[in-house]
């Protein structure tokens, strides 16, 4: 029998979660991070990002439609929508379902781009439609820069660290809510950081006075309950139905996905 090749992602200080693979098929330092891509056994091709899992082959559709759908469910108008991140494309492909006139993709590194045309092309062909126009800058830089306004807003990040830190700060809540009525983005493990998530959730609301939070099931992800921030300026109807062909969310699991369990209603709301 032949070596086993693994390699593991140091989730937290006491744990690992470690990936049987067939082959490293790209692996580089970019002057913002390493980017790297696995064809494992279990979960397909799988992306990381500084030794981080971005997303798999195999469970990656469930933290792309529910960053997505949730949203594009409560516009009534969907015509100019802004992916802040999102280089792999799976963002992308979910906002494309809908007949939009234009998405901008601003990606801080074109190497997170490139490679994943080149490895992820079943989620990063959906850069070759027409509708999307892709900007490799400083997300919060570009945004402040525009002077046109926005349906929609979702930042598709990575952990709020290093240059990703800015995406969640109070300088660019404040441009995203002069830009657009509605955003999104996700916001980490509650059962890892609830006291992150409590702050952030009172810094959203200064903006948009209507903030949800709403979980979902993502086993590749730090403890594999993760979290979403919608920022709403006032409280909107149920969304709409989405596009069919859908593999995790409806209308219906949203609405269950903001039950929260007790330990993180009670660090969030209580007094």
């Amino acid at each position: 029998m032949g070596k086993m090749n693994w390699f593991c992602e140091e989730q937290t200080p006491g744990l690992k979660l470690c990936f049987k693979y067939r082959e490293l098929l790209h692996s580089e330092e970019t002057p913002y991070q390493k980017i790297e891509v696995y064809d494992t056994e279990e979960y397909g091709r799988i992306l990381l990002l500084d030794g981080k899992v971005m997303l798999t082959e195999k469970d990656g559709f469930i933290y792309h439609e529910m960053l997505v759908h949730p949203a594009m469910g409560y516009l009534k108008k969907r015509e100019k929508v802004v992916i802040i991140g999102g280089g792999d494309g799976g963002c992308l492909k979910e906002v494309l379902k809908y007949p939009v006139k234009e998405v901008y993709v601003v990606e801080i590194d074109r190497r997170v781009v490139e490679v994943s045309k080149k490895y992820l092309s079943f989620l990063a062909s959906s850069f070759d439609d027409p509708r999307v126009k892709v900007f490799y800058e400083d997300g919060y830089r570009w945004l402040k820069e525009r002077e046109d306004k926005f349906d929609l807003v979702i930042v598709d990040s990575t952990d709020p660290v290093g240059p990703a830190e800015i995406l969640f700060s109070d300088e660019f809540l404040r441009v995203v809510s002069e830009k657009s009525f509605l955003y999104v983005t996700q916001s980490e493990s509650p059962f890892l950081h609830v006291d992150f998530l409590r702050d952030f959730l009172k810094r959203v609301k200064k903006y948009f006075p209507y903030p949800l939070v709403y979980l979902a099931w993502i086993p590749t992800y730090p403890s594999g309950m993760w979290s979403f921030v919608m920022g709403r300026k006032r409280d909107t109807d149920i969304p709409d139905s989405p596009p069919p062909g859908l593999r995790y969310y409806t209308p219906r699991l949203f609405e269950a996905s903001r039950v929260l369990p007790v330990f993180v209603w009670k660090r969030l709301y209580s007094p």
